[in-house]
């Protein structure tokens, strides 16, 4: 596959990640919102029986995993297992992003359950930015879209 096929092929495959990862953001994103909107309006204080300063950085620790470690992680054992191959079929490279995405975008729920359980100020801002990141980092764009298929050559033939 090569020119206007492999670009058309890019776009649909851009398109379907679009609607994954709208799909993927939108319930944690809303119940995230509820439950700090909640917070703020004073119906809701955090769940009482867990009260454990541990909570805290395992949480934290767990975002930092799914966010950044296991992501990459993931590439590195995609780019190994496809490292003799002349192309990558774009059934693998879909594969691929979306099961990156996927990992990445679990941070969200992270996020949920720290709210829940209200960890500190310290701990939920570097949950809420490692969220923003994986959020950042895996929306599927042309522009990385493209950079990836060109790495891992993607639907060439």
């Amino acid at each position: 596959m090569s020119g206007p096929d492999r670009d058309t092929a890019l776009e649909q495959l851009r398109v379907h990640l679009r609607k994954r990862f709208l799909i993927l953001l939108l319930p944690p994103g809303l119940v995230l919102g509820g439950l700090e909107a909640a917070r703020a309006g004073g119906a809701f204080t955090s769940l009482p029986y867990v009260d454990h300063p541990t909570w805290d950085v395992v949480l934290f620790v767990l975002a930092a995993f799914f966010s950044v470690a296991l992501p990459l992680l993931y590439r590195m054992l995609f780019a190994n297992a496809h490292r003799d191959k002349t192309a990558v079929a774009f059934s693998a490279f879909y594969r691929f992003e979306n099961n990156s995405m996927v990992a990445a975008l679990f941070t969200l729920w992270i996020a949920v359950g720290a709210s829940l359980i209200a960890v500190s100020e310290l701990h939920m801002a570097g949950i809420f930015i490692l969220s923003l990141y994986a959020c950042y980092v895996f929306y599927p764009s042309r522009r990385r879209l493209n950079a990836d298929a060109r790495v891992f050559r993607a639907g060439r033939t």
